[in-house]
């Protein structure tokens, strides 16, 4: 758990642009990103992970929370590119239309909770998102988590 607190606290602010299309109306924009993670506390004894998460979205703060993820919790750890992880989110919110290219390639690793929310967090490096996804994988076995069986 120490390997993943120090990661992400020397990790810093990742900036990527989002490029968006939509083929509805063949309209085409970009939203600049800041998203930094800071305050990382792992807790071994209470199977935790804390952070603090600010992200800017065309200069303007959009999201600043606490991040508290109890690792007994967690559905499922991913890595997949950020662009994905876009889409995958305009499927769900019913924007089919739209599509997403980042420049720079950004991975995301998303951490799938029991009640439904998927804290995200952006990495330059693939290498160093897969690093952490499996040593938070490893945490969350040791701790009792991951897909419950289905009982029938």
């Amino acid at each position: 758990m120490k390997f993943i607190q120090d990661k992400l606290n020397e990790m810093g602010t990742v900036n990527f642009a989002g490029y968006v299309h939509d083929a509805a109306d063949n309209s085409d924009g970009v939203q600049k990103f800041s998203a930094t993670i800071s305050n990382v506390v792992t807790n071994p004894s209470a199977c935790s992970l804390s952070y603090h998460r600010l992200v800017f979205n065309n200069g303007r703060k959009e999201r600043i929370e606490d991040i508290a993820i109890n690792l007994r919790d967690v559905h499922s750890i991913t890595v997949l590119p950020d662009e994905q992880d876009w889409q995958n989110y305009l499927v769900r919110t019913g924007d089919t239309t739209k599509t997403v290219k980042d420049v720079p390639d950004i991975s995301a690793l998303v951490i799938k909770l029991n009640n439904g929310k998927d804290p995200t967090i952006r990495f330059y490096e693939q290498e160093l998102a897969d690093r952490v996804a499996k040593a938070l994988v490893h945490a969350v076995e040791l701790c009792g988590g991951g897909p419950k069986p289905e009982l029938f």
